[in-house]
């Protein structure tokens, strides 16, 4: 079976599909372009504080013994010291490093969709393969029904009857093609291109193969891998350290070292040593950080959620722990399912061939043979929907225990 995809002219299997989303998803290229933007943050903090330049007049000259002071220029440098400066880029490289580990769960996670997506689309054109595959088998009853007939060896109903039949499974087959439409746009969207456009011939021919699609159980390992989605409550307390690092380095004092140059006129009425000399003033300043609550608060935010970040973290591991557990409950029943199905199938197909003999040959029970045919085609459809299901509970385990 071939399903049609606007993309290019090749043919693609699901991993080629998940590359191609890695590349072109929008949602995936943002979280870079977030990360990236991330990480330039951490120059906003490796420069000193900019200098303070002051200056002032004397509307009325204060004499300093060598002359009146007329004018003062003065700079001040701020000289953070215990590193925190690196402490506050510190902060801001951690946080970036969170947004990374958000790509590679939205990575993880469309990857999963894909995989569904792709495992659905091969579910629905194999039950329109399926239902296609009857047609002929059911048009050659409807022949051998018109045939007796004509000879009065069977009734009306029976090619009505036949009719009806035939119309359900033209009708479910076009439902069928509508949700196959459905899961085409889906698909378009997580890989980043448009849906089909009408006379648009640049189209990519996706061949769906079931022995490649449908895996074998997994086995659960007895320990949980690392998963991103635990990095990233790792990821979180590395950011309240950093932010308690900083926040430690800033309460310390901070130093400032400046220079005053004053400009001072020459005496007129005597003439001392060095008069009108201008004078240099180095200077010294402590900003003493003796408020401490805010200090204190921020030691305590921290705390509490690094508390909280633990325990969401175990909540997180049950829960991964859970879908596993679900997942392959599912595969066992639905292993059970499919050995049903299958010793169903087979007696179905045996009894459906002696009933169609002996309707061939003498016309009778019909209705049986219909009912029966009904029932086949339900089994049928079972057991592909229960392949998928398996299908499914093994990209669930896989994507939770790698």
């Amino acid at each position: 079976m071939i399903l049609i995809v606007s993309v290019s002219v090749q043919s693609q299997s699901v991993d080629t599909l998940v590359n191609k989303m890695l590349r072109d998803n929008p949602m995936l290229e943002a979280l870079r372009k977030d990360y990236e933007s991330a990480t330039y943050k951490e120059g906003e903090f490796k420069d000193f504080p900019d200098p303070v330049i002051s200056t002032g007049f004397y509307p009325f000259a204060a004499d300093a013994g060598m002359g009146p002071q007329q004018l003062k220029i003065g700079v001040t440098q701020s000289l953070p010291w215990n590193n925190v400066l690196a402490n506050r880029a510190l902060v801001a490289r951690e946080e970036a490093d969170l947004l990374k580990v958000q790509y590679r769960i939205a990575e993880e996670d469309l990857t999963l969709r894909i995989q569904q997506v792709y495992a659905q689309i091969w579910k629905v054109d194999r039950e329109i393969e399926l239902l296609q595959d009857r047609i002929p088998l059911i048009e050659a009853w409807s022949r051998v029904s018109l045939s007796k007939m004509s000879t009065s060896q069977a009734g009306a109903s029976d090619v009505l009857q036949i009719q009806v039949f035939l119309n359900e499974i033209n009708n479910f087959i076009h439902i069928l093609e509508n949700q196959q439409k459905s899961y085409r746009i889906n698909l378009h969207r997580l890989l980043g291109v448009e849906s089909e456009i009408p006379g648009n011939q640049n189209v990519l021919f996706t061949e769906l193969e079931p022995d490649t699609l449908i895996m074998k159980p997994v086995e659960r390992s007895s320990e949980i891998s690392q998963l991103p989605d635990l990095d990233w409550y790792d990821q979180e307390l590395e950011v309240s350290g950093a932010i308690l690092e900083r926040n430690q380095s800033e309460g310390y004092p901070t130093i400032g070292l400046g220079l005053e140059y004053v400009i001072v006129g020459k005496r007129k009425d005597e003439n001392p040593k060095y008069n009108g000399r201008d004078m240099i003033m180095p200077m010294l300043s402590v900003k003493m950080p003796i408020y401490r609550e805010k200090y204190k608060a921020v030691r305590q935010i921290e705390n509490a959620r690094q508390a909280s970040i633990h325990l969401k973290k175990r909540d997180k591991e049950l829960e991964i722990q859970e879908n596993i557990e679900t997942a392959l409950l599912i595969l066992k029943t639905e292993q059970e399912n499919l050995k049903f199905y299958k010793n169903q199938i087979n007696i179905l197909e045996r009894t459906i061939n002696i009933l169609n003999t002996e309707y061939s040959t003498q016309g009778t029970k019909f209705d049986e043979l219909l009912k029966l045919h009904n029932q086949l085609i339900d089994f049928s459809l079972k057991e592909l929907d229960s392949k998928i299901i398996m299908h499914t509970a093994n990209l669930t385990i896989k994507r939770w225990n790698p």
